[in-house]
Order: structure tokens, then sequence, then C-alpha cells
């Protein structure tokens, strides 16, 4: 049989490949936690860390998610888009540069999917979305890319995305849409400027790959990111007693808490900052032997902690 000229490849190896990998990760973290609720550890451990863990270092897992699914719905949707979308842009694309173009969109839509959410999600419809977007851009000139039903598939990932949006407000489900939503622009904008000469699609994708990576350092509407930042400087307050960095931590867990009020792992900080400053001035009263303040200072402590060590020990020892 004589290969059909228009094709680059005409064996779609590496959609393969993830897919089954895909399934594999699946089936393995669903036999550690016998099918049901995946504990946090899990998902870490399998290449999908949380908004803490990535902005502690973890960038790895940017990629690394769209490999792990929540459910056999969840995997069985993304499996079947990503055989149709991959298998059609494979055969079409240099195999590097699909290569590329896969670890680039599971990077790029997760860092969106982080900065407007409170996790970077799992799966892959943001790279689902990016190969749509991309197949549409890149038809615009190329007419191996004018899938008949490209239209419709934009249309029908609309509306997905619409209902999605809906449900996330409606029924608190956690659907990355943020995700899917860069991924579309992001690929279409690929597509477009994926020509011929090679500098015009680097510039293209460094540009889009900086903007989006400028997320990752400057989220001050996430709250994740601001809690993180709280973290960092409550870290350096322990390290080096360092008054200023315990301010600063203070502010950025006041700003978690401002952006989501329900956020636990904020209000416990901030409890261990009010703590720290109470301690601090209850020793200073005791030490001065103005014993009235100390004792106000105690309770105050042990009304936020009435197991403290610090605080009922020392109130024991007050004249």
């Amino acid at each position: 049989m004589l290969r059909d000229p228009k094709l680059k490849n005409t064996f779609p190896f590496y959609t393969l490949f993830i897919s089954v990998v895909c399934i594999v990760v699946y089936l393995v973290i669903g036999f550690y936690s016998h099918f049901g609720a995946v504990p946090r550890e899990t998902y870490i451990q399998f290449g999908a860390p949380f908004a803490f863990e990535l902005y502690d270092g973890q960038l790895w897992g940017l990629v690394t998610n769209s490999l792990v699914h929540s459910d056999w719905r969840h995997i069985s949707i993304n499996i079947v888009m990503f055989l149709f979308l991959g298998i059609f842009v494979e055969k079409r694309i240099p195999r590097i540069r699909f290569v590329i173009f896969g670890i680039y969109f599971s990077f790029i839509t997760s860092l969106w999917q982080l900065t407007f959410s409170t996790d970077a999600g799992i799966g892959l419809s943001g790279v689902n979305m990016s190969l749509l977007g991309f197949i549409i851009g890149k038809a615009i000139y190329d007419v191996r890319f004018r899938l008949p039903q490209r239209y419709i598939l934009l249309v029908a990932a609309l509306i997905v995305i619409a209902f999605c949006m809906y449900m996330n407000q409606a029924r608190n489900w956690n659907i990355g849409n943020a995700a899917m939503i860069s991924g579309l622009i992001c690929g279409f904008i690929t597509g477009i400027f994926s020509t011929k000469k090679n500098w015009i699609s680097f510039c293209m994708l460094t540009l889009i790959a900086s903007v989006s990576s400028a997320t990752y350092f400057y989220s001050p509407w996430s709250s994740e990111w601001t809690f993180y930042q709280g973290y960092r400087h409550q870290e350096e307050w322990i390290r080096y007693q360092d008054k200023d960095q315990r301010y600063v931590a203070r502010y950025f867990f006041e700003k978690t808490l401002e952006l989501n009020p329900n956020h636990e792992a904020a209000k416990a900080n901030i409890r261990r900052l009010r703590i720290d400053d109470l301690s601090e001035k209850a020793y200073d009263a005791h030490m001065h032997e103005q014993y009235s303040n100390a004792r106000r200072y105690y309770l105050k402590i042990l009304s936020i902690d009435k197991n403290n060590k610090f605080a009922r020990k020392n109130i024991q020892e007050l004249p």
C-alpha cells in the first residue's frame, strides 16, 4: 500500500501510548483505593500534586496530572476524544512536534486552571480542547486539517463548557473549566501561528508560555497562591524570628480568607500567628512582673487553644 503523501505519520504511536498509560494509571490508582475515594497522598504519588505542592516546586505535576483521572466516566470521555483528535493531529505533523505540543498544552492549561481555581486539575480535557483549537486554527490555511466536523465539535465543546460552568456553580461540581477554555484559545492561536517558518511558531509559543507562567509567580486573585505566600513567610518567621515576616504572613492569610472564607488552613495559620503574638506579649509582661497583663494574655491564648502548654504552665506560676 502506498503511503499518503499528505500525512506525516501513518501510525499514531504516541496517541495510543498516552491512552494506554492513562488507562493503566487509572486502574492502578483504582486498585490502591479499591475504586473508591482516592486519598490525597495517592494523587500526589501518581503525578497529580495539589496546589500547595505545585507552588512548593513540584512543577512536573503540571504535565503528569493530565495522565490521572478520577472515575470511569471521566477517563472514558477523555480517552475517546483524545484518540479521535490525537490520531488526527499526530498523522499530520512531525511526531516530535506532536509530543512537544502535548507536554506544552498540558503545562499551559494546568497553569490557567491552577490560577483560576484551587487546583491544577487532572485529566486530558485541557489537552483535548487544545487539540481541537489547534485543528480549527490550523485549518484556516492548511487543507489537511479541515476536519468536516470541526465546527460541530467546536459548538459542542462550547456547550459542554457552558454546561460545566453552570453545574460548578449550581451543583458544586469540580470541573476544570479554566483548563478547557484556555486550551481552546491557546490551541487555536498555536494552530494559526504553526507555520513552516519555525521562528514564528517558536515566538508565539514562548509568548503564550511566558504569559501563562507569570500567573505561577503572581496570582493575587487566587486563594491558593496567597495561602502559599503566607505559609512561606510564616516559615521564614519561624526560622529567623523576623517579625516583619510574621506580619507579611498574616497579611497573606487574611487575604486568603477574603478570597475564600472557608479556607480552613488559612484560619488555622492565623490562629497560630495570633498565639505567637500573644505568647510574646505574655512572656514580656510576665518577665516585667506585669502579672495582670500576663494573665490576660494567657487567657486569650487559652481561648484560642485550650490545650496550649505554654499558657497552661505559665498561668499557674502567676502569683
